[in-house]
Formats: C-alpha cells, structure tokens, sequence
C-alpha cells in the first residue's frame, strides 16, 4: 500500500474547501510549472521523520519471508 501526502508550511486552512483551494493552488505553481525549490527546514525533518517510520518502498529490501503471490510480478 502507498499513498502521497501533500504538507506545506503555512497558517491552517480555515476549512476543507480551503485547504483545497490552497493545494491546487500550490500545485499549479510548483509541480505543474516542474519547478524545483528545497523544502523549508521544518518540512524536510518532517519527511525524515516519516521516512523513518514509513521508509520509502523503493528503498527497502523485500527480504520479509514472505512468498510472492503467484501470477504477481516481484518487485
């Protein structure tokens, strides 16, 4: 399972519908115009942290002892 998180450092949205306001925002900004700007500080210890607790599926060996379902390609 994987699933993406989306931070950014700023006051809290009032609501949902802004909370989604302001990610699309941001997302028109940055990801869609492909510009590449370091994370603050504060959010790079917060991906550390998480990567800590949740490492990065790409970077773990898959050494857990258990058998590939059958017809599944490995990873």
């Amino acid at each position: 399972m994987s699933c993406a998180l989306v931070v950014w450092e700023d006051e809290r949205p009032a609501n949902d519908q802004e909370a989604g306001e302001i990610h699309s925002a941001l997302y028109d900004e940055y990801i869609r115009a492909d510009i590449d700007i370091p994370p603050t500080p504060l959010i790079a210890e917060f991906v550390q942290r998480l990567l800590r607790r949740w490492p990065d599926l790409d970077e773990v060996k898959d050494d857990d002892g258990y058998e590939a379902i059958p017809g599944q390609r490995p990873r």
